[in-house]
């Protein structure tokens, strides 16, 4: 959304492709040799993300392919090529490109360069080959770089990401320590650092704050209310918002009894805890909200709203990039938990944080204390007028991308 926004300052935005083509989840049945029966590919095209195991078994051991994309981005153009006119889906996307000049990719956490490839860093390589292929210009913007924490990268989908963002006319990096991953991958003259787009809502959060009166229930999205009594509090009094992290999501048992102990630690500062799941993922605080009977967001709640939610709390606990940017942009300090990459800890020094800090994305109980003395010192000490500083200047910073774009569109 906010990077939208500034992309209508560079020219009409005449197509998009969003994430049900993109993700890891997405079923579109291509096949190569033999195909899965109709019964059993409906099946596995309705099921969550929790099969897909089974699906590749399933595809290695019959030879199947599902799929036009690969790690070579030119064998995925010449595949989606061979197959775009038997399947609409396909069809489709080729019109999308067909009808721009510009192919502008929101990189955003894509690549992580993880050792089972990433079906959205593949699906971006192949637009950019794709792209280039059909003489349109092409820029990935909002992009973050990095290994996979603790088992290293993929070297097969380095390289190939690094052969296709060659060829992309720019390419910006959202936070400083992926500029530093690329910097000698990529070229000097296509290749900038420019802070995520994200910060540009410090310019409206301060309005959206002041929408927050009365209680949490207030602001239920549809199809969200409920007529069972749940813990509520009230938004004009301080407290303190908790949310999960993209690496305890794999691991939704064990997160659930480390946020449990984390919120013991933390009730006896004295505030209200708000739990604030951002995705499905955070499902095991949905579970902890209800059985410890505390207060929680709704994951459906308008994004404005959510956005406001975090920058008006004492202190937001989170391993999750974007809302800790929308806790920033508010002035909310943050105590940083870990991720599926270095992103938690790159936005610490993008903010500009004194010490860089990251507790164990499923908090243990060597850091549970640790993070209740770091939520006391940002307690008796607020650092909201430095923070929202910073976000604002980062925010005035991210605007640099419709230059950098327009310039592209100019052929300069």
């Amino acid at each position: 959304m906010a990077l939208g926004v500034l992309l209508q300052q560079v020219g009409p935005i005449c197509e998009t492709i969003n994430g049900v083509e993109t993700a890891a989840s997405t079923m579109t049945p291509l096949h190569s040799g033999i195909s899965l029966p109709k019964g059993l590919r409906r099946y596995f095209r309705g099921t969550r993300r929790l099969n897909w195991e089974l699906f590749y078994a399933l595809d290695t051991v019959f030879d199947l392919s599902h799929d036009f994309l690969e790690v070579d981005a030119s064998r995925s153009v010449e595949s989606f090529l061979r197959l775009k006119n038997r399947f609409p889906v396909l069809r489709e996307i080729y019109r999308k490109f067909e009808n721009c000049e510009m192919v502008v990719i929101n990189g955003e956490g894509t690549y992580i360069f993880t050792q089972r490839p990433r079906r959205d860093t593949l699906f971006y390589n192949f637009s950019i080959a794709l792209a280039k292929r059909m003489g349109k210009q092409v820029c990935v913007v909002n992009a973050m770089f990095s290994d996979e924490p603790a088992i290293g990268c993929n070297q097969a989908v380095l390289e190939q990401s690094v052969q296709a963002l060659r060829e992309a006319d720019l390419v910006t990096a959202r936070d400083s320590e992926s500029y530093a991953y690329m910097r000698d991958r990529l070229r000097e003259d296509r290749f900038r650092y420019i802070p995520d787009a994200l910060f540009t809502w410090s310019n409206y959060i301060e309005d959206w704050k002041t929408l927050l009166k009365g209680k949490v229930e207030t602001f239920e999205p549809f199809g969200s209310e409920t007529l069972a009594r749940v813990a509520d509090i009230d938004l004009q009094r301080p407290y303190i918002a908790i949310s999960g992290s993209s690496a305890a999501a794999r691991e939704q048992k064990a997160a659930y009894e480390g946020y449990k102990q984390l919120v013991k630690q933390l009730q006896p500062l004295g505030l209200p805890l708000l739990l604030v799941p951002t995705c499905g993922g955070d499902q095991f605080l949905e579970d902890l909200a209800e059985d410890m009977k505390l207060p929680s967001v709704p994951l459906r709640i308008p994004i404005r709203i959510g956005a406001a939610i975090l920058g008006k709390a004492e202190v937001f606990v989170s391993g999750r990039f974007h809302p800790s940017i929308m806790a920033s942009c508010g002035g909310t300090p943050c105590v940083f938990l870990g991720s599926n990459s270095h992103k938690t800890r790159s936005l610490q020094r993008v903010l500009e944080y004194d010490g860089v800090i990251e507790h164990p994305a499923i908090p243990d109980a060597d850091a549970h204390p640790q993070i209740r003395q770091q939520c006391e010192a940002l307690l008796a000490e607020p650092q909201r007028e430095t923070v929202s500083a910073v976000a604002k200047r980062l925010g005035r910073e991210a605007l640099q991308v419709v230059d950098a774009l327009t310039a592209v569109r100019a052929g300069s």
